[in-house]
């Protein structure tokens, strides 16, 4: 299986919390832990899905990522961290993916 982006189904909705939540830490650093803390019961309180959801999955059938529309402006994107130093990411949006 390739990468694929896919709508959005309920049961990928706790996977998709745990990304929001670990790009959230790794990378909101202006955040305070009770800032991030107060987002993530409102993301897993239904706040995900009040946009349009698409969801990224890889070749190895994972998700990897998402990405929240509201028409055509994009108000959400996160993607999971790459902990192998040697794969060369090939992101969501990124030229051959």
């Amino acid at each position: 299986m390739r990468k694929q982006i896919v709508p959005y189904q309920e049961n990928d909705h706790d996977a998709l919390v745990d990304i929001w939540y670990q790009a959230v830490c790794r990378t909101h650093t202006f955040l305070t832990d009770k800032d991030i803390q107060f987002y993530h019961h409102m993301i897993q309180s239904g706040a995900l899905t009040e946009v349009e959801i698409w969801v990224e999955w890889n070749e190895n059938n994972e998700r990897t990522g998402f990405i929240g529309l509201d028409g055509t402006k994009i108000e959400r994107q996160f993607e999971k961290a790459i902990s192998d130093t040697s794969f060369k990411l090939a992101g969501a949006g990124e030229a051959g993916s």
